[in-house]
């Protein structure tokens, strides 16, 4: 049997898992991937005592004779890559379910160019974290482009990986923390938290994911129209909600009774949110909206998660979403309000 793996470029996404070894009609050594597809296939040569491998790119991997791997070694860094929710923590020996503690996490791993090493392709982690959840004052810390680097022993003895870890870290603000995956599906978190020298040691469990965003939500973003910009839900149901509880929240006014949550589908939208008043025709079209304050201007790009906490208001809206796209010189205006949504001319953008 043989694993291959690859993390640099687009090669692990066409990784060979399951395949199965045959001999061509001209008693070349082949290897076909379980999909049968061709692109996949590898043909080969013994040469020296190693077997040699080209890929349909003409990429070439060397195999030689070797140990069976100790517990653990059948896993690699690779296999980080994707989606992890937290579902346990362990406190003092301890674990606890992590939503019932009041904490959710989210990490998600791809190859991304780093210049802080070498200016190569390396495989990169974001992290979500959130805890008091179940409290009326959460927090949230979030970070991006975290570097991935092998560590050469085991994070915690006693796991079922004794030979390997990985040291996450902010080049940025020096923080980190470690992790080590005991099977495919399982990822330990090890993370120093507490002021000095109280400093304390705590040890999450997250589980493998699909996908980053939910897949009802996926769903029905793939079925909303083309030129889509924003998808908009306000108080979206618990499938939705929960999963995404890592992400940070905006508090677009105290005490807000409502959530609302945004995902970019457009590669990059300009999004505000402003207080004011609304100016209709003698038909109820929108025309324009007198400005009063500016509660948010930032940009989201594609698949970006956005909350908001608000209040949507009954009946006259004093508050609207604005969205721009780079290029054009005006945008649109979405007043909020739960008596429904208003006909905007021109590209769909949103929907309620």
């Amino acid at each position: 049997t043989a694993q291959f793996r690859e993390v640099v470029g687009d090669s692990y996404n066409c990784h060979l898992g399951n395949g199965t070894w045959w001999l061509g009609v001209d008693d070349s050594l082949r290897l076909t991937s379980a999909d049968g597809d061709g692109i996949g296939e590898m043909n080969g040569r013994i040469e020296n005592d190693s077997i040699i491998l080209e890929t349909f790119y003409g990429e070439r991997f060397y195999l030689k004779k070797a140990q069976p791997p100790g517990p653990g070694g059948e896993l690699c860094i690779a296999d980080l890559y994707g989606s992890w929710q937290m579902t346990k923590v362990e406190m003092e020996g301890v674990q606890y379910d992590a939503r019932e503690r009041g904490m959710a996490s989210t990490l998600y791993f791809e190859t991304g160019w780093s210049e802080y090493d070498d200016n190569e392709y390396v495989l990169m982690g974001d992290c979500y974290f959130a805890e008091f959840l179940d409290t009326n004052w959460p927090e949230y810390r979030q970070a991006f482009d975290l570097q991935a680097e092998f560590v050469d022993k085991p994070l915690i003895q006693g796991l079922s990986n004794e030979i390997w870890s990985v040291r996450l870290s902010d080049p940025n603000t020096g923080s980190e923390f470690y992790l080590t995956l005991t099977d495919p599906s399982t990822l330990y978190v090890q993370e120093h938290y507490g002021p000095g020298s109280a400093r304390t040691v705590r040890t999450a469990i997250y589980e493998r994911t699909e996908s980053f965003i939910p897949e009802i939500l996926q769903t029905i973003l793939y079925e909303e129209p083309a030129d889509c910009l924003t998808f908009y839900w306000p108080n979206p149901p618990d499938e939705v909600s929960v999963p995404l509880e890592a992400m940070p929240v905006t508090e677009l006014e105290p005490d807000g009774l409502d959530r609302l949550l945004l995902v970019g589908c457009w590669y990059e939208t300009q999004i505000c949110f402003y207080t004011g008043e609304a100016v209709w025709d003698d038909n109820g079209i929108l025309l324009d909206w007198i400005t009063e304050e500016v509660l948010y201007d930032e940009t989201i790009g594609i698949n970006d998660i956005r909350w908001f906490s608000l209040t949507i208001p009954e009946g006259e809206p004093n508050l609207c979403l604005y969205i721009k796209r780079p290029w054009e010189e005006y945008g649109y205006y979405w007043p909020l309000t739960d008596t429904g949504g208003y006909l905007v001319n021109g590209w769909m953008f949103l929907t309620p």
